[in-house]
């Protein structure tokens, strides 16, 4: 690493094939160049949503309140990016598949399908791509980029036992746009769960004066990414909740 070359993870990416180097093409692409905390947050925050967006992914996080998402927010979302971390360091190596086996028996526990846990994965693959277009309106991760981190998560769908995970990256991003499409749907359950998300962004990252409203527009914002831009069943999330005044001036 060269401390005074602001373009040495660009530099490096650039001498890697993604085709055999795709665990530190992800590290040096979301760790590195796009690491920042509250970056980081937002796009797990984003893609935890469009999960809770699908309502019978919502039925299991939720659980009648009673699920860690509700009850233990920040512990919740802690340990996941943790999880997260461990695979980006450890990839398929023992220690990898330790932490995988970990996770599985951890989701052993829940009525979870593997319908379910393949979208569950394409949030982690597609979201930070297409939040990223949707924000800058081009392109901010390179084809490398993109082909090293469809490989990555692909190798950790194998250490989940998650199956039928599409060719490449052009179908995951078919498959993640048309699963949406086609199961998004407004649910209590997922509005609750959104709320709770972005009480605990605001409580985490906003100034102690703006923590009250900031969680209403972060609702108000996840709601409207995952239902009323997706054209979805039902009323839209924003419609009788607390944020519904602020939705409004979207």
């Amino acid at each position: 690493m060269k401390l005074l070359d602001p373009y040495w993870a660009r530099g490096r990416i650039a001498a890697l094939d993604a085709e055999k180097d795709y665990q530190e093409i992800n590290h040096l692409a979301f760790e590195v160049r796009y690491a920042t905390p509250v970056f980081t947050h937002t796009l797990f925050s984003i893609a935890f949503a469009r999960q809770a967006a699908v309502p019978s992914i919502a039925r299991v996080l939720y659980r009648g309140g009673k699920g860690a998402s509700m009850t233990a927010t920040r512990k919740r979302n802690n340990d996941t990016l943790l999880f997260f971390g461990e695979f980006f360091r450890h990839g398929n190596s023992d220690k990898g598949r330790a932490v995988a086996d970990q996770l599985n028996q951890i989701h052993s526990r829940f009525p979870i399908t593997n319908e379910q846990n393949l979208y569950t994965l394409a949030t982690l693959m597609c979201e930070p791509v297409r939040m990223s277009r949707f924000l800058t309106g081009g392109v901010i991760f390179t084809a490398k980029e993109t082909r090293a981190l469809y490989l990555f998560w692909h190798m950790v769908a194998g250490m989940l036992h998650i199956d039928s995970v599409p060719a490449d990256e052009h179908a995951m991003m078919d498959y993640y746009l048309q699963y949406a499409q086609e199961n998004f749907a407004y649910t209590d359950d997922g509005r609750a769960i959104i709320e709770s998300l972005a009480d605990e962004f605001a409580e985490r990252w906003y100034p102690r004066v703006m923590k009250p409203l900031g969680g209403r527009y972060i609702s108000a914002s996840l709601m409207i990414i995952c239902w009323r831009h997706s054209g979805c069943r039902g009323p839209h999330g924003c419609q009788g909740s607390r944020c519904a005044p602020i939705c409004g001036s979207f």
